[in-house]
């Protein structure tokens, strides 16, 4: 009788109570082994999914909800078992992105290139303008309230 232990990275494994054997199985690729322990299981998961697995690198750059413009563009070289993202920057720093920061992250498209231009272009104007309103706002003749407080010392309630 064959139970089931674990499904490690798309693979089951299970272990056979007759032979005291585990098993260790995969349906999508109709593949089965006899393995003498777990961890042997899971070894022969690893080194099956690392020499059949072509992994073609790809770009990725931060542009989350609440970004207004693209971030330093990484190119994505491979997936830890723990399926975090492993990437290297235009320094050549390896680095690995979170689970919870694959939200802020998009792949690189040419068909953005353009979006992101004009993107600029804008934040550029709102540069330009808040610029504008900073300048107008230095020519406000002010009169403080800090300043009639001596004025009206006497007028206490």
């Amino acid at each position: 009788m064959r139970i089931e232990i674990e499904n490690y990275r798309g693979w089951d494994i299970l272990f056979n109570t007759d032979t005291e054997k585990f098993y260790v199985m995969s349906e999508d690729i109709d593949l089965g082994k006899d393995k003498p322990s777990f961890k042997s299981c899971k070894k022969f998961v690893d080194d099956y999914i690392k020499n059949n697995v072509d992994f073609k690198t790809f770009e990725v750059q931060r542009f989350g909800r609440y970004d207004r413009s693209p971030g330093v563009i990484k190119t994505v070289v491979g997936v830890r078992k723990d399926g975090r993202f492993v990437c290297v920057d235009e320094k050549g720093n390896i680095e690995q992105i979170s689970d919870y920061e694959t939200d802020n992250y998009i792949v690189v498209k040419e068909s953005n290139k353009p979006i992101f231009e004009k993107m600029a272009k804008k934040l550029e104007e709102i540069g330009n303008i808040n610029s504008s309103i900073k300048e107008l706002s230095i020519t406000i003749d002010r009169e403080m309230l800090v300043d009639l407080k001596e004025k009206y010392k006497d007028f206490v309630f």
